[in-house]
């Protein structure tokens, strides 16, 4: 279901002109390769790719949101002209590019070598979207947030 939605989403998306979209900014239910995702932006169209910079959703684990079972992530349009007065380091941070082995792999293969790397601790240290980033309702217990 949540792929179908997702599908829709980029389609209708797409008709209304926008090539962008961006990762939801709230933390994975679990520590998982997710968090090297959230809050960047990625493309739609090669167009759109090349202009900004950014890889295309299709570099994505499993194509884009959902990347697993369970995942708590989706993908939201990116209107550019919307954050034109964003501070410039949000701006970055949102165009950052997530690690290379990240891209072109399958879930699994990203997901070990995150752990590998070392987790949730790799995840803030390589993705400057992960200080804005919220819970979801069930990660903040489980890590004694609050």
């Amino acid at each position: 279901t949540a792929q179908a939605t997702g599908l829709a989403r980029r389609n209708q998306l797409l008709r209304a002109g926008q090539e962008l979209v961006k990762v939801s900014e709230n933390f994975a239910l679990q520590d998982d390769a997710c968090n090297l995702f959230i809050g960047r932006v990625f493309a739609m169209t090669k167009a759109a790719a090349d202009e900004w910079d950014v890889p295309h959703v299709s570099e994505l684990p499993s194509g884009g949101c959902p990347f697993h079972p369970n995942c708590t992530h989706d993908e939201q349009g990116y209107f550019v002209e919307l954050h034109e007065d964003d501070d410039a380091e949000e701006l970055k941070a949102t165009f950052s590019r997530p690690p290379a082995w990240a891209l072109n792999r399958r879930w699994n293969e990203v997901q070990k070598e995150y752990v590998k790397r070392g987790g949730n601790d790799f995840g803030q240290k390589n993705n400057p979207n992960y200080a804005r980033a919220h819970t979801t309702g069930g990660r903040e217990r489980a890590q004694g947030r609050r």
